[in-house]
């Protein structure tokens, strides 16, 4: 996935949803293809509009899955005192681990920004927050 620290989502991004999308007709995949080879936003742009509660949606899915895992996985690491410097295992079986474990801390912060961005917010207006730009 392409998302940006500020958690805004690629174009790429969303046209992969949409292309991929269970609900989308074959004939409007064909004309999303079509458009995405030649740089036709405006048809790319009416296709999202189309269909946008469903990338919306499945986006949702896709993060909080992704976010689900990686709060395991640092759980994990942190069951097993990766912030302890002093932790022999650490030490002596995974020394990488408190590398892998920022890294995760900063993925898990980047979804967790798409998550807020992409809310279903009462305040906020569902179709202008998964806007696809294109």
């Amino acid at each position: 996935m392409l998302f940006y620290k500020s958690g805004e989502v690629a174009d790429e991004v969303w046209d992969i949803f949409l292309y991929c999308s269970d609900h989308i007709t074959k004939e409007d995949q064909q004309m999303l293809m079509h458009a995405h080879r030649s740089g036709d936003s405006d048809v790319k742009l009416q296709l999202h509009e189309k269909y946008c509660e469903v990338t919306g949606g499945a986006l949702l899915q896709h993060v909080d899955t992704f976010i689900e895992e990686i709060d395991q996985l640092i759980a994990k690491a942190e069951t097993i005192g990766v912030n302890d410097p002093n932790s022999p295992y650490i030490r002596n079986e995974h020394p990488r681990l408190p590398l892998i474990h920022r890294h995760n801390m900063f993925v898990r912060e980047t979804f967790q920004n798409v998550r807020n961005r992409y809310s279903t917010d009462p305040n906020e207006s569902w179709r202008d927050a998964t806007r696809c730009t294109v």
